[in-house]
């Protein structure tokens, strides 16, 4: 409740605003004037300052009593306004000397027209916020109760962070391998036949690191800033067009205001030698040259000769191109599957989430459908009660089992997917630029293609094998993209195992999607398992198999 200068009473509840007139005995519903309501009905809190102004704390943030005429309301919503409406703004609203309202999650400056959040950076560690539980001393100091104890304000100490954090380069990759960074800010060339580069970047304010936001462009290539979290501090592009561009990377302090600090990389993609200019005038020449009597057979000579050369550069490159392939390919390939493994994985996992969360999020700002070919589906298979191959019938029998897998899974996805042996009896499939919509078919092709026939050992005996199958999506939130990253994806589809193998194996589950979730939910997670098993999430599962 708050007391009106002019002495009614405002009463905030869960089903909104009322107004008690002075001397009445009944709440009067409070109509609100179209476009200018409250974002959310639940009234979590209420402040008449010394001003005689009212402030409404709501689900969705700060809100402030424009205009009343005894029969219609209007607000202004300042936490919307700030960009801040996905929660609400404390509840426990105090004002200091200088008209600041308080609570114990943030404070805002009427006179400045911002908000700032409060962290346990700032001072206010005092562990969950109790509503209700907050008063303002004589001397001016603000007190707001919470689990840890008590947090004490001063408000005329107070300064906001102000921080301007530089940035730095923490990672160059091109085509997947680690280069030294330290003159990459006087520019990066890239030769014809490198393909693509990623850049890691990081703001330098370490008071609270991970509530640095980012945003990236190239210059000549994206029409907008990307924005990224800090879980996620790469840019990655690939196949760019030759010519010249400039990678742009900016980023906020903990409290989010942009440092004026950025990364400006200049980045030459130099074309290949058929693309240059004196390639072209070369063939202008050649048919000048066929015009002309005498000159043409000495220009086919040079012509000749030139051939040669270039024939003999490019054998012998290519037969360094293949020394140097093959001791790559060697160690990124399992010995005995000749799957590809870890490794290889870690290289380039990052690029395909790169390319997965551009589709994303271009698709979000365009206001359409997500793209049909713009998931990622990681399966994690195990092969059923494998040691007992093992301990049965020898190691040898049990390689054979494995090598053999590769023939089951191939057929069932495409040559462009990742097919890995992910350790032991455990194989992980990436499959990528694809739908979401495929995934429990999939599943239950690489099912029927394991326990469809029999493995053949190397004596020509016949051994009868299942396995059991757990698949995630990324981004498992469509409308969040960036909410979990690709390795809580693939826990997901590790728990996802794990209930199949429960529910007596020859059999999968998985999860395509977060449903309503929204991000903060997404990000206070438990482990995978424990997630999976609280019903949160949709979980698929096979049928029951005889």
């Amino acid at each position: 409740m708050a007391e009106s200068p002019e002495g009614g009473l405002w009463v905030g509840t869960e089903k909104g605003l009322f107004w008690l007139p002075r001397g009445a005995s009944q709440l009067l519903p409070v109509a609100e004037r179209k476009g200018a309501g409250l974002g959310h009905p639940a009234v979590l809190g209420l402040l008449m300052d010394r001003r005689g102004w009212l402030w409404i704390d709501t689900a969705v943030g700060l809100h402030l009593l424009k205009a009343w005429d005894g029969k219609e309301v209007a607000f202004e919503r300042i936490s919307e306004a700030q960009g801040r409406a996905d929660r609400a703004f404390g509840a426990n609203m105090l004002e200091d000397a200088r008209g600041r309202i308080w609570t114990q999650q943030q404070v805002y400056d009427p006179n400045k027209k911002s908000v700032y959040e409060l962290t346990a950076a700032d001072g206010a560690d005092y562990g969950t916020g109790w509503f209700r539980s907050y008063t303002a001393l004589a001397d001016g100091r603000l007190l707001f109760g919470g689990s840890k104890g008590l947090l004490v304000v001063e408000p005329e100490r107070f300064r906001p962070w102000e921080h301007a954090p530089p940035l730095v380069v923490s990672e160059l990759r091109i085509d997947g391998l680690n280069r030294q960074t330290g003159d990459l800010l006087e520019g990066l060339t890239l030769q014809p036949k490198q393909r693509g580069f990623s850049v890691e970047f990081a703001a330098l304010d370490f008071t609270d690191p991970a509530r640095s936001q980012y945003e990236y462009r190239l210059q000549g290539y994206d029409a907008e800033w990307i924005r990224t979290g800090s879980n996620y501090r790469v840019a990655a592009y690939s196949n760019l067009s030759p010519g010249r561009y400039t990678l742009q990377v900016r980023a906020t302090n903990r409290v989010g205001t942009w440092s004026s600090h950025e990364l400006v990389i200049p980045i030459e993609v130099l074309p290949a030698w058929w693309q240059q200019t004196w390639f072209q005038a070369l063939a202008v020449l050649a048919a000048l040259g066929a015009v002309l009597g005498v000159v043409q057979l000495r220009t086919q000579m040079l012509q000749r000769r030139q051939l040669e050369l270039e024939q003999r550069v490019q054998q012998r490159t290519a037969e360094l191109e293949a020394v140097s392939l093959a001791l790559k390919e060697s160690s990124l390939t399992d010995p005995l599957t000749g799957l590809r493994n870890r490794r290889f994985l870690t290289q380039h996992i990052e690029a395909d989430v790169a390319v997965s969360l551009r589709r994303h999020e271009a698709a979000l700002q365009r206001g359409e459908p997500a793209p049909a070919d713009g998931d990622l589906i990681f399966f994690l298979i195990d092969i059923d009660e494998f040691k007992r191959v093992n301990d049965a019938h020898g190691h040898a029998a049990g390689d054979a089992v494995l090598t053999q897998m590769r023939g089951r899974l191939e057929p069932v996805f495409r040559a462009t997917d990742w097919l890995v042996r992910w350790g032991g009896e455990e194989f992980l499939i990436v499959a990528r630029s694809t739908s979401r919509q495929h995934a429990a078919e999939l599943a239950e092709r690489v099912r029927t293609a394991v326990a469809s026939q029999p493995f053949v050992l190397d004596d020509g005996r016949l051994l009868q094998r299942s396995c059991s199958l757990g698949f995630a999506c990324f981004p498992l939130a469509v409308a969040h993209p960036r909410a979990l990253d690709w390795s809580a994806t693939l826990d997901l589809a590790d728990a996802a195992l794990y209930a199949a193998k429960r529910s007596g194996r020859n059999a999968w589950a998985g999860v395509t999607d977060a449903g309503d979730l929204d991000p903060a939910t997404l990000r206070q997670r438990g482990s995978s398992a424990e997630w999976l098993a609280s019903g949160e999430l949709p979980l698929l599962r096979s049928a029951a198999v005889s």
